[in-house]
């Protein structure tokens, strides 16, 4: 599913500003400062998910990654593992294996009241990349323990 990035979306060195269907906005203000180590938070803009009615952001702190998605409608933030691939009904969200936080995959599926996830898997093997066929099957490019890689099919029912 491709990104809409023209909407406007204020983006600065310190700050991003999304703007809200009500007029109003939310802002994310990086804390990079070395005096933070601790708080150290980068956010970084991806794009807009139309079909979901949610912008992208990815979030980068010292212990990890994950990418936030926030409800256009309402500002609802729904925070996911450092990557995902996206149909128009679902999201597959994922960590890479060369992360020593290794925290599987979360399945996400849009409903009334937005993002809501539905399921996690921590399988016996890694996720290199996840691809969308259509609406509800996923294939799975993965790395099993003895550094074979496979093909797998996930069928969302």
């Amino acid at each position: 599913m491709a990104l809409d990035t023209l909407l406007f979306v204020k983006e600065e060195s310190d700050y991003i500003s999304l703007p809200l269907d009500n007029d109003g906005s939310l802002e994310f203000r990086n804390n990079s400062s070395e005096n933070y180590v601790d708080e150290y938070i980068k956010f970084k803009y991806l794009g807009f998910l139309d079909h979901f009615n949610v912008y992208v952001l990815k979030v980068i702190r010292f212990s990890n990654e994950e990418t936030w998605f926030v409800d256009k409608s309402n500002g609802d933030i729904v925070k996911t593992l450092s990557h995902y691939c996206a149909s128009n009904q679902y999201i597959i969200s994922y960590d890479l294996p060369d992360s020593d936080r290794y925290n599987g995959m979360e399945i996400f599926c849009w409903t009334e009241d937005g993002l809501q996830k539905t399921d996690s898997l921590k399988p016996d093997w890694f996720v290199k990349n996840i691809f969308c066929l259509c609406e509800n099957i996923f294939v799975v490019e993965a790395l099993t323990f003895n550094s074979e890689d496979l093909f797998l099919k996930i069928n969302i029912q």
